[in-house]
């Protein structure tokens, strides 16, 4: 039998219904931030059971990655652009965290990953993060954490300065600029580990790359990635 804060519950769902996070339109499934069409439709990718995937022959040849999966596909006019709008501009941070639960259900059915000791999320310089409120990457992070168990390091990577303006810069040169924002705390924590690092969505890939060369050049450590999304 239902209880009295259940049935409350639900005639306020009734009433008062969400809007998708995803499409902007259709009011949520129950207890969910995607109406049931936006949940059946989510691009999300093949990479936790193909290793030969996008995200990894972004660093292919340049960087030693022992596993690597963005949970879904984003182009600039779909639902996954919509949701990510709607994560840092209208700041529903539950979005990350929701990302994060289903990216660690997908790597608990990972046969080939051995034990990931830490999860480590990207960072954001400390202006804005104080102008955002919330660093998106710790919050998926935090996600991941939920359902595998595995310790989250929030401050064992940082940004000391703000990264300059990346307009008509090549690759290596974006790389140059980004590494020269990072630092890493700490690195004898992570000596002989095994640490998934973890952004939000990646395009050229020179934020992520930038921070396992300061791992790398910090301490001998075991590298995975993981991604919210990454562009088609």
């Amino acid at each position: 039998m239902a209880s009295f804060r259940d049935i409350i519950s639900d005639l306020i769902y009734l009433l008062y219904p969400e809007i998708c996070y995803a499409c902007n339109d259709f009011p949520p499934a129950k207890q969910q931030i995607f109406c049931t069409t936006c949940l059946y439709e989510l691009p999300f990718t093949d990479h936790f059971i193909n290793q030969e995937n996008e995200l990894l022959f972004h660093f292919a040849g340049r960087q030693k990655v022992s596993f690597g999966a963005s949970l879904l596909y984003l182009n600039k006019q779909g639902m996954v652009h919509r949701l990510m709008n709607n994560l840092k501009y209208k700041k529903h941070q539950e979005i990350a965290t929701v990302l994060g639960n289903y990216f660690g259900k997908a790597l608990q059915k990972t046969d080939d990953l051995s034990e990931i000791d830490y999860i480590i999320p990207v960072p954001i310089y400390y202006k804005k993060l104080r102008k955002r409120g919330f660093n998106q990457s710790a919050l998926f992070a935090n996600g991941i954490s939920e359902i595998t168990g595995t310790t989250v390091l929030l401050d064992q990577i940082i940004k000391v300065k703000a990264t300059n303006s990346q307009t008509g810069l090549n690759r290596t040169q974006r790389l140059e600029n980004v590494h020269s924002t990072i630092e890493v705390r700490n690195p004898e924590l992570l000596r002989g580990k095994h640490v998934l690092l973890v952004d939000d969505i990646i395009t050229t890939g020179a934020t992520l790359e930038s921070c396992m060369i300061s791992l790398v050049e910090s301490t001998e450590v075991e590298i995975s990635l993981g991604t919210m999304a990454i562009t088609t």
